[in-house]
Parts: C-alpha cells; sequence; structure tokens
C-alpha cells in the first residue's frame, strides 16, 4: 500500500506539472535533444552514481563490518537505490540494504542508521547550498517571521528542550543511552560523507548544466547554479516518489525565474529522472552477474542458527527508533503544496522504518507471542475493513488521492506506530518499553511548560507571537483538540506511573506533573477534553487496584493546584489592576463550556448528519474511503471530514465494516478485562482507560489516526500474555503480581547479572535463594528497577537503583 500510495502522489505530481506546462511542448522538448547531449549527461550521472557507491561503502565500512567487500556492498547499494522508487523513498532504500547486508556480517542497526546518515548530510549540505543560492538570487533569504520560520525555530528549540529533559530524568547513566550511542555518528565519519556528497551532486549539476546549455545561453552561470542548487535539494528530501514530481514542479519554478521556459525545464528534469532510474537497474544486473562469479574465499557468512531467530544489530536501532518516536511525535509542521497545504509529522519516518523492520522481527519471534492474538486480530480486521473500503472507493469514485494518502497510507504509519512498542520488547524487555514511556511523558511536560509559558508571557505583556493562539492552547500538534488529546494519554500515562510507584512503595512528587497537564488542559479550552477527563477520572478510580485508591492523591492534588492557578492570577489581576492600575491581559479563568464556536458546532454536526445520509445510500458496503469528501467536491463544497468516527466506518464502509471493527474492539476489550488481575495488570488497565479516552474523543472528533493514541497504546499492550499467568508470582498489598522487567541485551549475548539468567521467553529468572540471603547495604543486587522480596530485603532499596 505504501508503494501505491507514493506511485499516487508522484503520478498525480506529474499530472498535474504536465496539465499546467503542456504535455504538447513537453514532448517536442524532449525529441529535439540529439544523441551527444543525452551521452554527456549520462557520463555526469554515472560520475554521480560512483561518487554515491563509494559515500555508502565508507560509511557502512565505518558503522559495519570492516571487512565488508566491495560486491555485496554493490549489490546492496543497488537494491537500495531501486527500492528507494518503489517503497517510500529513504525507507525503502535502507531497508533494501539492509536485507542485503545482514547475510554479510553487517547489522541492520548499521545499514539503516547509515543510510539515514547519508540523507542527512546531503540534504545539510544542499540546504546550506541552498540558502546561499536564494542570497545569490534575491540578495536576500526573505524569510518572514509569520507563521512559517518562527514556528520552525520554535520546534528546534522545543525539541532541544524537551531532548535536554528527556535525556537528563530518563536517559542519563542508563544502559539504553549507551547502547544508542553506539551507533552515533563520530565527526570522521561525517566529514568524507560530505565530501563525496559534494563531487555527486556536483556531477548531477553538471548533468543538468549539459541539457540546459540550449536554453541558459545568456543567462549568468552564477544565477544558473543556484537555481539548479535549489532544484537538487528539493528533489532530494525524502517526500517523493524518489525525487519523481517534485523534481519537475521545482525545475520548471526555479528555473522559470532565469528565463528557461517551463516546458524545457520539465523536459530536462524527466530525462535527468529516467537515467538515473536506469543506471541502477543496470548496475543491479552487473551486481548479480558478479554474484554469479564470486571467487572461492568470498562466499556471504554462514548463519549462525543460535540467532536466526533474531535481526542481527536491531537492538540499538529499535531503542533509538523508540525513543526519538516518543520525542517527536508531538511536532507536527505545515508544509505548502501546490494547491493545499500538507501536515506532516516529524516521527513519521520512525514509525514506517520502524513498520517494516519490527514486522519481520515479530515473524522472527512469534513463539515469544509479543502482541497478543486479540491485538493481532483486532489490527488484521481493521485492515481487512481499510483494504475492501479503499476497493468499493475506487471502484465508485476513481483513484481518490485523500483516501490513498490519508487513509490508506495513513493506517500503514498507525501500524508503524504501534509495531514500536512490541519491538522494544523484543531487544529490550519491558524495562525498555517504559524508558520510552518515561521519554514520552517528559517530552509532553516540556511541551505543557513551554506552551503555558507562552501563554502567560504573550496575555501578560505586548509581546506577540504570530505562530502562537494567545486563546487556546494548541502545543505543537497545530489544533487544540489534537493537543487536548496529547494530553489526556500522558495522564493515562501518568496514572500508570503513580499506580507502579504505589505498589512498589515509594513517594514520588507525582502531584506536580498531574497539576502541569490539568493545567495545560484547562486552558486547550476543549469540551470533549473535559467529558473525556471526566470518563477517565470514573474509570481510572475503578480500574485502580483497591489497595492502591486511597494512595492516588497525587492526582487530587495536582487538580487542586491546577484549579487554584487560575483563581490566584484571577484574584492578583485584580488587585494589581486596583492599586498599580495593570492587571494579567487577557488570561480567561473562565472554562467557556458554550461561546466557543456556534459555527464550528454546526459543521461538526452536519457532517454527522451528511454522513448518516451517506450510509443510508450504501448501507451494507458504505461508499468507500474518500467517498464523504469526493461526494462534498463533486458538489463544489469545501473540504471537510465526519467528525464522528463511528459515523464514519457506517458512512464509507457500511454497517459490515462497523460491525466488523467493533467485534474487534470488544475482542480486544474482552481480553484486556480478562488480563486486569495478570502479571501486566497495570497495562492491561492503563490501555482500557486510554480505549475509553479515544472512544470519546471519537464521538465529536476525527481522531482515528491520531499517532499518539496508536503509539502508547502499542507500548501498553507489548507483552501483556495472551491468557492470565499467576503462577510463582510475588504479590503485594492486596494480591496483585507484580511484572518482573527484563534486564536488555542485544541478539546472541548470553545475559547473566549477579546470579540471574536470561530466558528467551522474556523473563528474568533469579536462582533460589533464602531471605536472609539478601544484601545487607541496602543495594539491589540485580541492579532491576522491578526487584522485590525474596530477591531484595526492601522493595524501596530497589527502587533507588537504576
Amino acid at each position: 500500500m505504501i508503494k501505491i500510495a507514493t506511485v499516487i502522489v508522484a503520478t498525480a505530481t506529474i499530472v498535474v506539472t504536465f496539465q499546467i506546462y503542456g504535455t504538447k511542448l513537453i514532448i517536442e522538448e524532449i525529441r529535439e535533444y540529439s544523441l551527444q547531449p543525452l551521452l554527456s549527461a549520462c557520463f555526469f550521472l554515472i560520475i554521480n552514481y560512483v561518487a554515491a557507491f563509494i559515500r555508502f561503502f565508507f560509511v557502512i565500512k565505518r558503522l559495519g563490518n570492516g571487512s565488508l567487500g566491495w560486491r555485496p556492498a554493490f549489490a546492496a547499494f543497488n537494491i537500495g537505490q531501486i527500492s528507494s522508487v518503489f517503497l517510500f523513498n529513504v525507507v525503502g532504500q535502507s531497508l533494501g540494504r539492509a536485507a542485503i547486508l545482514a547475510k554479510h556480517g553487517v547489522g541492520v542497526d548499521c545499514s539503516v542508521v547509515g543510510t539515514y546518515i547519508e540523507r542527512l548530510v546531503a540534504a545539510a549540505v544542499l540546504g546550506v547550498c541552498a540558502l546561499v543560492a536564494t542570497v545569490v538570487l534575491f540578495g536576500t533569504l526573505g524569510l518572514q517571521f509569520q507563521g512559517g520560520i518562527d514556528y520552525l525555530a520554535a520546534v528546534g528549540g522545543a525539541l532541544t528542550v524537551a531532548g535536554f529533559f528527556g535525556w537528563l530524568l530518563v536517559l542519563r547513566g542508563r544502559r539504553e543511552w549507551r547502547i544508542c550511542l553506539e551507533i552515533a555518528p563520530k565527526w570522521s565519519l561525517l566529514w568524507p560523507t560530505a565530501f563525496f556528497t559534494i563531487i555527486a551532486q556536483t556531477a548531477m549539476g553538471a548533468a543538468f548544466w549539459t541539457l540546459l546549455s540550449p536554453h541558459i545561453a545568456h543567462v549568468d552561470a552564477g544565477q544558473v547554479f543556484a537555481v539548479l542548487v535549489i532544484v537538487m535539494f528539493a528533489a532530494s528530501l525524502p517526500i517523493s516518489f524518489s525525487g519523481w514530481g517534485i523534481r519537475e514542479l521545482s525545475a520548471a519554478k526555479a528555473l522559470g525565474l532565469i528565463g528557461v521556459l517551463p516546458s524545457a525545464a520539465v523536459a530536462v528534469a524527466l530525462i535527468i529522472g529516467t537515467l538515473s532510474l536506469v543506471i541502477p537497474l543496470l548496475a543491479a544486473g552487473a551486481s548479480a552477474a558478479l554474484a554469479s562469479r564470486q571467487p572461492t574465499g568470498l562466499s556471504p557468512i554462514a548463519a549462525d542458527p543460535a540467532k536466526q531467530a533474531t535481526v542481527p544489530g536491531a537492538t540499538s536501532l529499535v531503542l533509538l527508533l523508540g525513543f526519538l518516536t516518543a520525542l517527536l511525535i508531538l511536532f507536527q509542521i505545515r508544509v505548502p503544496l501546490e494547491h493545499h497545504v500538507a501536515t506532516i509529522n516529524l516521527a513519521d519516518v520512525c514509525a514506517l522504518t520502524g513498520l517494516g523492520l519490527i514486522g519481520y522481527m515479530l515473524w522472527q519471534s512469534r513463539h515469544q507471542h509479543v502482541l497478543a492474538r486479540p491485538i493481532l486480530g483486532c489490527l488484521a480486521i481493521i485492515s481487512f475493513v481499510i483494504g475492501y473500503s479503499l476497493l468499493v472507493g475506487y471502484i465508485r469514485y476513481g483513484t481518490v488521492d485523500w483516501a490513498w494518502i490519508n487513509r490508506g497510507l495513513g493506517w500503514l504509519v498507525c501500524l508503524g506506530f504501534s509495531s514500536i512498542g512490541a519491538g522494544l520488547v523484543i531487544v529490550g524487555g519491558e524495562r525498555a518499553k517504559r524508558r520510552v514511556l518515561a521519554m514520552f511523558l517528559v517530552a509532553l511536560l516540556a511541551v505543557c511548560i513551554l506552551e503555558l509559558a507562552f501563554y502567560v508571557l504573550t496575555n501578560t505583556s505586548d509581546i506577540e507571537l504570530r505562530w502562537f493562539d494567545q486563546v487556546t492552547l494548541e502545543g505543537f500538534a497545530l489544533d487544540r483538540n489534537a493537543f487536548s488529546f496529547q494530553i489526556l494519554t500522558g495522564m493515562v500515562v501518568l496514572w500508570a506511573f503513580t499506580i507502579r510507584d504505589v505498589r512498589r512503595q515509594t513517594s514520588r512528587l507525582r502531584w506536580i506533573p498531574a497539576a502541569i497537564l490539568l493545567l495545560a488542559a484547562y486552558w486547550t479550552f476543549s469540551r470533549a477534553l473535559l467529558v473525556a477527563a471526566f470518563v477517565m477520572l470514573v474509570f481510572g478510580i475503578l480500574w485502580t487496584p483497591m489497595f492502591s485508591r486511597f494512595r492516588l492523591r497525587a492526582i487530587a492534588v495536582g487538580a487542586v493546584a491546577a484549579a487554584c492557578i487560575p483563581v490566584a492570577l484571577a484574584v492578583l489581576g485584580e488587585i494589581t489592576r486596583k492599586t498599580i492600575g495593570t492587571s494579567f491581559g487577557n488570561i480567561s479563568t473562565t472554562y467557556p463550556l458554550t461561546a466557543t464556536s456556534d459555527t464550528s458546532d454546526a459543521e461538526r454536526l452536519q457532517t454527522i448528519f451528511d454522513g448518516l445520509a451517506l450510509w443510508y445510500d450504501y448501507p451494507l458496503f458504505g461508499a468507500g474511503l474518500g467517498g464523504y469528501v469526493q461526494e462534498r467536491l463533486l458538489q463544489n463544497e469545501l473540504f471537510q471530514v465526519i467528525h464522528n468516527v463511528p459515523v464514519w466506518l457506517l458512512a464509507e464502509t457500511g454497517i459490515l465494516g462497523l460491525i466488523l471493527v467493533l467485534v474487534g474492539v470488544g475482542w480486544v476489550v474482552r481480553w484486556l478485562w480478562s488480563q486486569r488481575n495478570g502479571r501486566n495488570g497495570i497495562d492491561a488497565r492503563a490501555a482500557a482507560l486510554l480505549l475509553s479516552a479515544f472512544a470519546v474523543f471519537a464521538l465529536v472528533h476525527d481522531v482515528f489516526a491520531q499517532r499518539v493514541f496508536w503509539f502508547v497504546f502499542g507500548l501498553f499492550v507489548a507483552a501483556i500474555p495472551q491468557r492470565a499467568d499467576r503462577r510463582h508470582r510475588p504479590t503485594v498489598h492486596g494480591g496483585e503480581s507484580v511484572p518482573p522487567l527484563p534486564f536488555e541485551a542485544g541478539p546472541g549475548e548470553p545475559l547473566s547479572r549477579a546470579g540471574g539468567r536470561w530466558s528467551r521467553q522474556g523473563a528474568w529468572s533469579h536462582p533460589p535463594r533464602s531471605r536472609s540471603a539478601g544484601p545487607t547495604t541496602g543495594i539491589c543486587i540485580c541492579a532491576t528497577a522491578s526487584c522485590w522480596p525474596p530477591c531484595c530485603p526492601s522493595p524501596r532499596a530497589s527502587s533507588a537503583v537504576r
């Protein structure tokens, strides 16, 4: 489906480009080229290809296997280049290379991270050159601080702050951080990569120049070079079908600035793209021929039977993907396109990378039951419903771009987010997934604190931030309801950590993060959040173990603190107004239950009624995915979606689709209920709590593709067993079992620490010992945060050990 979606994007862009600039003129421009300029351009593109291969070979040898020969590297490079054309750009390129190199002793982490290093260095080099080129063309960068570059600067600053506190509070001194650093690039790796990138892109520019020479005879060479740098930078970004579509459109726009006809610019870009596709295809055939004549002694490394159940080198990569996703998932960016604005999430690349890698890992470790049958069954049911609805929509309306991209590709992205938790359990046990949950919570708290600071600053002074909404908090989700759902998810995570602290008999200042989340939730002024928070409060009390309910004072204290702050601001503002004549500006201290927007409510209700009417026309199988959007466009109405997930399912998947989805969700809820007192009882309760909040939001908002829900829900349900198992589990206060957290290790590494031994079924077992044999110094002998008697004499001592 990723392949189909990316092909649709590229094809649509090329078709639009042809329609704008004239198909006939473009074809005539292509026919005018003789053989000599084509051969010259091909020569420079071969130089570009060789330089790119040398760069790849250098990076892989430095990161991975220093004894890797050039033959397997050449084959992997060709497969990666071809995969980038058919499988979502850099994702297909990295996984295609990894599939080949894994057979020759190179870990998947080295292959994937090496590919991303290449692409990031290339983007950085071309990006800097593009800024210089902009100055050459226009004499200035032309950056306007009107919700554009200032928002990007704010995102960069917030990412830095959230990442720093995440490292300080979650990763500093932890083994997971040391493992992630094993694949971090060094300066000795970066500067040669940048050098080979400059050579490769110079050759690419020379190929463009050769074909453009008849059209730029009277144009300044500096301006031509500047425009070509901008075109190459746009084509190198991982947002297209290996550059197709973006290359042609950017060439027409940029080269038109220096007097080149758009039809000629598109023709040159098409020739460059075609030759760039033919060269790796021919090279792949050559590498296959070389492999068939491989000399004796250069045979691939034989696979170790002990490691066949794992993916080599996946530990550090999966951990890195987990921590990056927990940090980046909170940030969205709007990208202006030709006719509309697209919203992208910075964590989507991590999700798509994890989907292919972790999907293979799940298949390899299927005997470990990392994901229970109800979860896999529910995901399979939803995938089936989306698949047949795409087919129905195609039969009725043809290709609806919005359906294939937002629903089809969007569902694959959601699957990628939900799979990350399973991958973390495979490589690091439950300990790793709890680290990632903690990273997500710390990052969310950092964003909330920044938003609250900006809110107070802009409403108590004359400082104006154009990108910041002074009325409601939107976070970096670019929508107050999306941000409120992120806050609600953070509340569930905080609830789970609070219950774990109660079971460990530890006392932490959990009321402080609770107050921050509740205060940020208050100033989103989201009525859906208000209702969902009430439902979550009721279910949270019901799902809290009996022995822990009286210890949930952290949430209550946080709620009181969050309620007192607006009141204190109002009182302080009134006092200062009467004494010194100034107040606290426009800070709102009342929750507007009915005064938000009557127009918004009317539009929401109208979409629900329209969805029901559409279902009445197509009751059984629905109108197909994208049917509601297409019907509105056919009636010349504004773009809109159905603001109710059940009604959306009825309208576009029919009663059959809704019943199937409800059956799958009911299967999951029944399973979570059966696991509420198991060894992963807290995770099961938290997952059910998050599901209830999602259900409330889904009644008034289109939250089906909320990335944060699928990510956190996948973390909670990973490693919960198929059936409750309470055998030989230590219990604390009230009979609820305490889950062991295994110590993390890489594939094939024999785990042993302080007398313990790793079980490949995902458990950490201790040798028999008496109660008196525990440590006398108050330090946990197994150095895990989950140690309990009889291994250690005091749960408080174990909780203090990292």
